[in-house]
C-alpha cells in the first residue's frame, strides 16, 4: 500500500485479542502502565501496538469515526476526498493517486498499491480492475509458440508497445 505520510497496521481493536500477553491492553487502547484496566484510544487518535500508554493523534486534520481506532488507516480525512484520491497530512488538501495506486473509497488518506507486475495508465485510479500488466509476453519455442498482447485478455494499456521478431526457419507455416 502507498501511505503518504506513516506507517500503517491495520487491525481492529477488540478488548480480548489472542495474540496479545494476559494484562496488556490491546491495540487501540492504552492505560498509565500499559497493563489493565485500559481506555480506548480517543477520536482521532490510534495505538497499533498492544501494551501501550499513550495513543498516536491522526494530525493533519484527521480524525477517526469511533474511539478505540488501532490503525493510522482509521484515521479519516474530514475533508471528503473523493475516490482516486487521498488526503495529504502535509499540504491539508486532497490529492490524486499516484501512477500504480488506486482508492475505492471517499475520505481515505492513503491509497493502495497495485497487485503484482500492474500499474494504471494514469494518477487518480478509482478501481483495481484499473491496475494493468504493462508487459508484453510470449514464447516460442522449436515447433509451437504464442504471442501475448499486454493485459490479455483485457484492454491493451496506454503508453505500451511491443514488437515480436518471429524468425521462422525455412517451409515453416503459420496459423492463427
Amino acid at each position: 500500500m502507498y501511505y503518504p505520510s506513516q506507517l500503517a497496521n491495520v487491525q481492529t481493536p477488540e478488548l480480548s485479542q489472542a495474540n496479545e500477553p494476559p494484562g496488556q491492553c490491546p491495540t487501540g487502547y492504552y492505560s498509565s502502565d500499559g497493563f489493565k484496566p485500559c481506555q480506548p484510544c480517543p477520536q482521532g487518535s490510534y495505538q497499533p501496538d498492544p501494551g501501550r500508554t499513550l495513543c498516536f493523534p491522526c494530525g493533519g486534520g484527521l480524525s477517526t469515526k469511533r474511539e478505540g481506532a488501532s490503525s493510522f488507516h482509521d484515521c479519516e480525512a474530514k475533508v471528503q476526498c473523493s475516490p482516486g484520491h487521498y488526503y495529504n497530512t502535509t499540504v491539508h488538501r486532497c490529492i490524486r493517486c499516484p501512477l500504480g495506486t488506486y482508492q475505492t473509497e471517499f475520505r481515505q488518506n492513503y491509497c493502495i498499491s497495485c497487485p503484482g507486475n500492474t500499474t494504471t495508465d494514469f494518477d487518480g485510479a478509482t478501481s483495481v480492475s484499473q491496475c494493468k500488466n504493462r508487459e508484453c509476453g510470449g514464447e516460442m519455442g522449436e515447433f509451437t509458440g504464442y504471442i501475448e498482447s499486454p493485459n490479455y485478455p483485457g484492454n491493451y494499456p496506454a503508453n505500451v508497445e511491443c514488437t515480436w521478431n518471429i524468425n521462422p526457419r525455412q517451409n515453416a507455416r503459420f496459423s492463427s
